[in-house]
C-alpha cells in the first residue's frame, strides 16, 4: 500500500485526513520532524485556522526551508485548505510571508460581492484543465465541501485547474504546477469526490 505523509504541524485536523486516506486504501503517516520528510515520497499540508499562526507553527516546527526543498525537488505534494493558502506569497489576514512558491495572495471576501463570510457549506466548482491529475477518471459529481474567509488570486491563471462561483465572485478552488496540487475546499469532508480527489493524489508519480 502507498505511503501518504501528513504533515503536522497542530494547524489541522489530522484524524479526518488520515482516515480519508485510508478509505482510498493508502497508509498515513504522520510527519511531525521535518526530517521525515526525506522517507516519504507524497505529503499533504492540511489546514485550517488562521494564515501567521500557521506560518509560525511551521517556523517553530522547522518545516519551512525543508518543505520548500521537498516540493522544489519534485516530490508529489497537495495542499487543502489553509495548505493551499500558504503556498501563496503573502496574506491580508496577516503580516508574514507564506511560502512563496506560487505567485499569489490570500484575499479577505468583499461583503459586498459574497453572501455570508464565511463560506461554509457545498458548492459546485468548475474545471478549467481537465488534464490536471486532480480530475483523472473523475466520475462523480463535482461538489465539494468549503469553510474559510479568505480565496486565493493567482498571478498566473495558467496553473488554475477549477474555480467556484460565490455570491458575486469566481476564484481558485484548485491549482497544478507540475508535482504541486493545491485545493480549497476540504475532500476529507468531500464524501465520495473528495475520496476521488485523494485517490488520484495517491497515484501521482
Amino acid at each position: 500500500m502507498k505511503l501518504i505523509g501528513i504533515i503536522d504541524y497542530q494547524m489541522s485536523n489530522l484524524y479526518s485526513v488520515c482516515k480519508a486516506i485510508e478509505q482510498v486504501n493508502a497508509v498515513p503517516k504522520i510527519i511531525s520532524n521535518p526530517e521525515e520528510l526525506k522517507t516519504i515520497s507524497k505529503i499533504i499540508l492540511p489546514g485550517v485556522g488562521s494564515f501567521d499562526s500557521a506560518i509560525h507553527s511551521l517556523q517553530k516546527k522547522n518545516f519551512i526551508e525543508p518543505l520548500k526543498t521537498y516540493i522544489k525537488n519534485g516530490m508529489p505534494f497537495l495542499g487543502i485548505c489553509l495548505g493551499f493558502q500558504l503556498l501563496m506569497q503573502n496574506s491580508e489576514e496577516g503580516k508574514l510571508e507564506g511560502l512563496g512558491i506560487i505567485q499569489g495572495k490570500v484575499k479577505k471576501f468583499d461583503k459586498h460581492l459574497v453572501r455570508n463570510i464565511p463560506h461554509i457549506g457545498w458548492n459546485s466548482i468548475q474545471i478549467t484543465n481537465e488534464k490536471s491529475p486532480l480530475w483523472v477518471d473523475f466520475n462523480t459529481n463535482l461538489w465539494f465541501y468549503f469553510i474559510h474567509s479568505y480565496y486565493v488570486c493567482l498571478d498566473n491563471k495558467n496553473i488554475e485547474s477549477a474555480f467556484v462561483k460565490y455570491g458575486n465572485l469566481n476564484f481558485t478552488v484548485a491549482i497544478s504546477l507540475d508535482n504541486i496540487m493545491a485545493v480549497q475546499f476540504h475532500p476529507e469532508k468531500s464524501s465520495q469526490s473528495g475520496l476521488t480527489i485523494l485517490k488520484n493524489f495517491t497515484k501521482m508519480s
